[in-house]
């Protein structure tokens, strides 16, 4: 969800508590950026709710911490299967900005998104 990721990379901390969006700002953030992003955020609020809510297995997290980055979160699905907003599939590549992902309705082509397109689905394919 670009909205959240765009809020993070701007030193938000997003969570659920009690079934509401909660967030904090670590640093001086620019209010100008956020506001938008904020209101992004509560237009979409079941989406983002949803999205924040994903129970991350302790490998993923780790990732995360260890390499400072939310692709990171995604090194333990490599060749594993993954939900995107296009169908599921395995995973093939993890970079910066993108994944890339074979679906299982395309076998044959790598369909690259944005990394926080990809989300784990607890099986393997």
């Amino acid at each position: 969800m670009r909205s959240v990721e765009r809020l993070r990379s701007l030193g938000y901390v997003l969570y659920v508590e009690d079934g509401a969006i909660r967030y904090k700002c670590a640093n001086s953030c620019p209010p100008a950026q956020a506001a938008e992003l904020l209101a992004d955020i509560r237009r979409r609020k079941a989406e983002v709710l949803a999205y924040l809510d994903i129970s991350w297995p302790v490998e993923s997290r780790e990732c995360e911490a260890k390499f400072g980055q939310g692709p990171a979160r995604l090194y333990p699905f490599l060749g594993k299967a993954v939900a995107t907003p296009v169908g599921s599939g395995k995973l093939w590549q993890v970079g910066n900005h993108r994944v890339g992902v074979v679906l299982a309705q395309n076998p044959n082509k790598v369909t690259f998104m944005p990394w926080y397109d990809a989300r784990p689905t607890g099986g393997e394919k």
